[in-house]
């Protein structure tokens, strides 16, 4: 994804710092940053996003991310909500009617209607802002869809309202065989599994992603009607396979989107499309169907297991000037634990260890302290676990702390002269193939050792690897005691450190 850092600075001020340490903090808190390129003085950043952080899927959100690390960090900025008309009301009563037919594929619809637009170019402003992100400029009602849209993360769609029989929006399941011509010009066959946006007679939109052509809007346009929805993700994510749909709209409904922005986002449309048209317009007031609302999410935050997991002691001061700037709100507190209310934008944040993990995050990671020592629990519940558990914590526990696998070869070399010592000293007999695929490899391996040595050799003269190497191997090893057969499981562990010499003077 796509981002400008000159429209990142409209909402966290003063960001006066080097681009480049701009991408190091957001690379901290978990935004991968791929690289910057200088385009016309601003900086797009290519930003890598996990899908279940759909909250920093927008230029506020990556902004309201970077405030929060950059406040607890000792920066004197401020964060500033992208402006909506105060006090939104029109004094029009909408004669437009939603109808929904099946709740669980829509969680939230809402629109408005707006009469008295004039179709035309955009602003430079606008037509700058969105090319700096690749985004091609069509006019100024598209264009302003398509900022709202990467300006907060939400998704919305426009009608042309004349179109709109009877001023009707139903929301249903297509009728068997209907023929859907796109504004791709694709003529699509609908059926009843997929979801649809219709007046009282045609279909005007598949889910908001893509709409009809005849309900497109044009140059003639001057009634409008913008929908700002928040559909099941798993059904988008269907009717995206199912009918190859590839539009901007698409990539944000997909995702867990926030249903309480829906509004939102139709305020901060009509704001600037208030600001660009010069004529007076006329908007109803704002339609809202919204079935099921989804309840505040509360959980319960224990210090002693934030302790537990990260391995410091954080003051509760701190813990809690970091829930603030997340907007994760305390509505209740004792010595223990707090109780605090999730913000709705916030669908990855579900249980206990989520929360832990955001207070981890802003409070940084280089800041915890890696012990040189391996430490591993000896509780009695560790030897009840089954043979295949113990070799998982054991596989963990040592990529932790930076060792990395390798696997060799169960049959050894002939030439091991040190393994027959090895072997007598530990009254092991060796195990020879009888019918052996390659007679230079005769012999079961009876120890890891050789075969870690020669892998840490391999690695040295082949330059793989110019700093320490810290190896480990979980295997088999197979030998006889007493002419009985045995193959047991072994871990080995090698590590390997240059020395420098120092210079004498």
């Amino acid at each position: 994804m796509k981002i400008s850092l000159n429209w990142i600075k409209k909402y966290v001020f003063p960001l006066n710092m080097d681009e480049n340490k701009i991408s190091n903090i957001l690379t901290d808190i978990g935004l991968t940053v791929k690289g910057m390129n200088n385009e016309n003085q601003d900086f797009i950043l290519d930003v890598e996003i996990t899908p279940n952080r759909t909250d920093a899927m927008s230029h506020y959100g990556i902004a309201r991310d970077l405030y929060a690390v950059l406040k607890f960090r000792g920066y004197k900025v401020h964060l500033v909500k992208p402006v909506i008309n105060e006090g939104f009301h029109c004094n029009n009563k909408s004669n437009l009617s939603i109808f929904l037919k099946r709740h669980d594929t829509c969680i939230r619809y809402s629109g408005i209607f707006i009469s008295k637009i004039k179709i035309e170019p955009s602003p430079y402003w606008l037509i700058s802002r969105l090319r700096s992100i690749g985004i091609r400029s069509i006019n100024n009602m598209i264009d302003i869809i398509h900022f709202v849209m990467y300006e907060l993360g939400q998704p919305i769609h426009i009608f042309d309202m004349d179109q709109i029989e009877d001023r009707k929006i139903l929301i249903k399941n297509a009728d068997k065989n209907t023929k859907f011509q796109s504004s791709d010009k694709i003529i699509r066959k609908l059926d009843e599994e997929d979801l649809v946006i219709y007046d009282t007679v045609k279909p005007l939109s598949i889910a908001g992603m893509i709409n009809h052509i005849k309900s497109n809007i044009h140059v003639r346009t001057k009634n409008i009607f913008i929908g700002s929805a928040c559909f099941n993700p798993i059904i988008i994510r269907n009717l995206r396979k199912k009918h190859s749909i590839k539009t901007e709209a698409q990539h944000f409904f997909e995702r867990d989107t926030d249903p309480n922005q829906t509004i939102y986002a139709l305020q901060r449309a009509v704001f600037l499309i208030k600001k660009i048209i010069k004529n007076k317009i006329i908007c109803s007031d704002i339609i809202d169907y919204y079935p099921n609302p989804i309840s505040i999410s509360k959980i319960k935050l224990r210090y002693k297991k934030i302790i537990n997991i990260i391995g410091k002691k954080i003051s509760k001061k701190k813990i809690k000037e970091i829930l603030s700037l997340l907007e994760m709100m305390i509505y209740s507190e004792n010595d223990q634990y707090l109780l605090i209310h999730i913000p709705s934008y916030r669908t990855d944040v579900q249980r206990e260890i989520d929360v832990i993990e955001e207070i981890f995050r802003i409070y940084g990671v280089h800041k915890i302290p890696i012990h040189n020592q391996i430490k591993i629990s000896t509780l009695p519940k560790f030897f009840f676990k089954t043979e295949y558990e113990i070799q998982k914590i054991l596989f963990e526990q040592l990529v932790c702390f930076g060792f990395q696998e390798i696997i060799s070869s169960t049959i050894r070399k002939n030439e091991e002269k040190f393994s027959s010592l090895l072997n007598s000293f530990l009254k092991r007999q060796e195990i020879k193939i009888l019918n052996p695929v390659n007679y230079n490899y005769q012999f079961m391996r009876s120890s890891l050792i050789f075969s870690m040595i020669d892998c840490i050799e391999y690695n040295l003269k082949n330059n793989r690897i110019k700093s320490n190497i810290k190896f480990f191997e979980l295997g088999n090893i197979y030998y006889k005691i007493n002419n009985k057969f045995l193959e047991k499981t072994y871990l080995g562990i090698a590590m390997y450190q240059k020395k420098k010499l120092e210079s004498k003077n």
